[in-house]
């Protein structure tokens, strides 16, 4: 069996954006539901017609029952309303009726219209405005309603939070995610007692209670180099792996200092050569060293004079 329902007047509910947190905001729509009806109680409903005039009767007590009972911090408008079914077929349980309730129709009232329509264009302007030096233009009604704000640096890119604005004792949880495997991160909170939690891969979590005024997340990056033996902080900003890769093939291809051998002396005809063999006699380099006296050793002193192994 197939019901159409709706409200016989307007329902009311709290529109909370789920970035900007527009609690305050209050609006009115006449809601349109349909229901398929599997099965009901017999001893309370004598026939399909009484099913359709229950449901029909009770609509509107119903649904403002379910908004009533959504989360505060949720966006009626900008959700596909499956949550309001569900709980509309929950009411229903209770009274006897089996049903599967699909929302049809979610029509805002005319000045709950405008109301809401204003709100989107803040939304918009927010959005455009939040990283720039003009300023966040929902600062003076939030801080009027006793919300403060988390700022993250201007253009810095990997901070994210659920919302930006909190209550006073409000557990914020602030989320780094854009990090470099050759950079090393230090952040900075001006909350009291906030902790950072970072994971295998360098992702860090700052976590603080919300105190009584707004709240500024910052983080140092410094670059780092590898090494002979350690990792190294460069002088001069970020080197990014295009400059790791360079670094790492001039270091392959610089040139490999060699000692030159050292200079002996021919104990056949006295020439000095640097090679294995004498250049005027061909007489092989002697296995020892030879002193200034001429004479051919093996051990730290010289056979013939005492002098020490040079």
């Amino acid at each position: 069996m197939k019901v159409v329902s709706g409200t016989k007047e307007h329902v009311h509910f709290h529109e909370a954006d789920e970035t900007y947190r527009y609690t305050d905001i209050v609006l009115e729509a006449m809601v349109g539901c349909i229901s398929i009806v599997y099965d009901y109680d017999k001893e309370k409903y004598n026939s399909d017609d009484d099913v359709n005039l229950a449901i029909k009767e009770n609509c509107t007590a119903l649904i403002q029952k379910c908004l009533d009972s959504l989360p505060e911090n949720r966006s009626v408008m900008k959700s596909d309303k499956q949550q309001i079914a569900e709980k509309f077929d929950q009411e229903l349980s209770l009274m006897g009726i089996t049903a599967s309730t699909q929302v049809r129709q979610f029509a805002l009232k005319g000045d709950s219209r405008e109301i809401y329509e204003r709100a989107m264009k803040m939304e918009d302007l927010c959005g455009a405005l939040i990283t720039s030096d003009v300023g966040d233009p929902l600062d003076g009604p939030m801080k009027a309603a006793g919300k403060y704000k988390v700022n993250y640096p201007k253009g810095m890119l990997g901070f994210t939070s659920d919302f930006i604005y909190y209550s006073p004792g409000d557990n914020v949880v602030v989320s780094f995610d854009n990090v470099m495997t050759d950079t090393v991160y230090e952040f900075f909170c001006t909350a009291e007692n906030y902790e950072v939690k970072r994971d295998d891969c360098g992702r860090a979590k700052i976590m603080f209670v919300m105190p009584e005024h707004d709240v500024q997340v910052s983080v140092s990056a410094e670059q780092l180099r590898f090494g002979p033996t350690s990792y190294e902080k460069t002088d001069n900003g970020f080197m990014g792996f295009a400059g790791f890769a360079k670094m790492m093939e001039d270091k392959r291809s610089a040139p490999v200092e060699t000692q030159a051998p050292a200079d002996w002396c021919c104990p056949n005809c006295n020439a000095v050569n640097k090679g294995r063999f004498c250049s005027e006699c061909g007489t092989p380099k002697p296995s020892g060293w030879t002193c200034e006296c001429g004479t051919t050793n093996a051990g730290k002193f010289c056979a013939n004079c005492g002098k020490t192994k040079p």
